[in-house]
């Protein structure tokens, strides 16, 4: 049977289609920082204090004092992947303390010198308490203004700070606040997991990982058996007997045989089943051909006929035709025969005996005696019906 390639799917090469390995292309300083093959794509990561941009396939820095996620007390100052912190004037160290001190109020977080004033303050995501000394946490998920979680997320409270989670199966996006879907080779919670299914998975479940098998599989890595036969699933006749096998089942006839006759599945007219053949969903969603009786092939395109427990040629109709088209051939050769021997002499025969005869006053000679004998020469073996006479001068006609 010839066949054609087609053109491969992006990210395939070559005549079989091979996985192209995008990661030993890409330049080394492109957007993608950090880059990891996949089957027919490729996936990028990024490096501390960036994010993946949308489309996630380049990196961006991540601005964490616009974020608000510096922790810096006073002043913050962004840099690619990564940032620093300041104080204003008259502040010092990594708390940005006063530097006149703050006296006898020994704050829980630093003195700060305020309008002249000796002050405490708190760090960010703190506010000071009712006493003027101690910093509290602000739960900034009660207050809708103080929190930027999207509907989609949910908003949860840290120490000096929030963050919005997602459900599982998504991750937060690269603005820290909506939700996208894991990709097809993550899930989990933030899709943290790798989904590294076997050959039965069909597809990675985003919540529950490799559990969407491939029809006779199951369990948690889709490598447990689905015995069809003891759950009463298979589709097998009445008079079959069901046989579990890996991944599938068979159906096998009174006869020890598998034909597709032994299961129960019915089956529609299709072009391509030749000569009546149905079109049979059998095990794993396979279609075949179910060929009538006398047929067989893929598409019931071959006629056969059992003998003695075996297949051959359709003895019943081969006999018939070659009898009646022997009976034919004998037929038009004895008729070839009757026309181009047997009736032109007979015609001749028949004109002579219907003309006149002219005999002499003696009847010593006929007309036709010299007529006569010239027919016998053409055919020697026919009767002599005029008898040649005595000839007789006078009598002679020109014939």
């Amino acid at each position: 049977m010839a066949y054609s390639c087609t053109s491969c799917p992006p990210g395939y090469t070559s005549d079989q289609c091979v996985d192209i390995n995008e990661c030993t292309t890409i330049p080394v300083n492109s957007p993608c920082q950090i880059c990891i093959n996949t089957i027919g794509s490729y996936l990028c990561a990024c490096n501390s204090g960036y994010q993946l941009a949308p489309g996630g396939l380049a990196c961006v820095d991540i601005d964490e004092c616009a974020d608000m996620i510096s922790g810096c007390p006073q002043q913050c100052t962004n840099t690619p992947g990564s940032f620093y912190c300041g104080c204003y004037t008259g502040y010092t160290g990594p708390n940005c303390n006063a530097t006149t001190g703050c006296g006898a109020n020994q704050c829980s977080y630093k003195c700060s010198m305020v309008g002249g004033q000796q002050t405490c303050t708190c760090m960010s995501g703190f506010a000071l308490s009712s006493n003027g000394i101690s910093c509290q946490d602000i739960n900034e998920c009660t207050n809708p203004d103080l929190n930027k979680c999207s509907v989609t997320s949910s908003c949860v409270n840290t120490i000096g700070g929030y963050t919005c989670s997602c459900p599982t199966g998504q991750k937060v996006g690269v603005d820290m606040r909506t939700c996208q879907p894991c990709s097809d080779i993550t899930w989990g919670p933030n899709c943290a997991n790798q989904c590294n299914c076997g050959q039965n998975v069909r597809a990675c479940d985003k919540t529950q990982g490799c559990t969407i098998c491939q029809p006779g599989w199951q369990g948690a890595n889709c490598n447990q058996d689905v015995n069809e036969c003891i759950l009463g699933t298979a589709k097998c006749q009445t008079s079959a007997t069901c046989v579990n096998v890996p991944g599938t089942y068979l159906c096998i006839c009174g006869d020890g045989s598998g034909n597709l006759d032994c299961y129960a599945n019915g089956g529609t007219p299709c072009s391509q089943c030749m000569n009546g053949g149905l079109c049979v969903t059998g095990a794993n969603q396979q279609i075949t051909c179910s060929c009538p009786s006398g047929y067989t092939g893929a598409s019931c395109e071959i006629q056969t006929t059992p003998i003695g427990g075996g297949a051959g040629p359709n003895i019943k109709i081969i006999v018939p035709v070659v009898v009646i088209g022997g009976c034919l051939i004998i037929a038009a050769a004895i008729l070839i025969y009757y026309m181009v021997c047997v009736r032109p002499k007979r015609h001749l025969v028949r004109k002579y005996e219907q003309a006149p005869s002219d005999l002499t006053a003696d009847g010593s000679q006929t007309r036709f005696s010299q007529s006569s004998t010239r027919i016998n020469q053409y055919w020697p073996k026919s009767p002599q019906r005029y008898t040649p006479q005595t000839y007789n001068p006078q009598n002679e006609e020109n014939i």
